[in-house]
């Protein structure tokens, strides 16, 4: 039975509507600019080297929780209803993680338990028609934008990995 070996949730932001997770020394970016369009389309796509999630909105934070398991996990807790992606194939050369927005936020000590290697990564996502719909308003509402204060995370993205073999 596979067991989960890490977790690390946060919340921010990301620029452009986009974010990012790939190992700390993948930067090339060979393939985004189609992984990107991909996103766009898909929510999801990756080149290999990159995993890209593009977000419905830019006002509201996004949750975004990485488990990282020993093996295929089963479907995830049911206190949302998630919307499943594909499962796409990340390399880790390092074994070292990083989740980034392009221009902004980024965060490290991902380390999967396993190390350096191929991983496979579901990517689900819940409450983005939810997190669009509150952007609109706050739009209409052009004093709210201003207002000081925690915002909710609407908008929530769940990324499970485990090696592949």
């Amino acid at each position: 039975m596979p067991s989960k070996a890490f977790i690390r949730a946060v919340a921010f932001r990301p620029d452009y509507q986009l974010f990012t997770l790939r190992d700390i020394d993948s930067d090339a970016g060979v393939g985004a600019g189609e992984a990107i369009g991909t996103a766009i389309r898909d929510v999801a796509a990756c080149t290999g080297y990159e995993l890209y999630v593009k977000v419905a909105q830019d006002l509201l934070p996004v949750a975004v929780t990485i488990e990282i398991w020993d093996a295929r996990p089963g479907l995830p807790d049911r206190d949302a209803t998630w919307s499943p992606t594909s499962v796409f194939r990340l390399q880790s050369p390092t074994g070292q993680l990083v989740l980034s927005a392009p221009a902004g936020d980024a965060f490290d000590g991902i380390d999967p338990p396993s190390g350096p290697g191929t991983y496979a990564i579901e990517v689900h996502h819940h409450g983005r028609q939810e997190a669009h719909n509150a952007r609109q308003k706050l739009l209409q509402d052009t004093k709210r934008l201003d207002e000081p204060g925690e915002r909710p995370c609407l908008e929530r993205y769940l990324l499970r990995l485990w090696p592949t073999r």
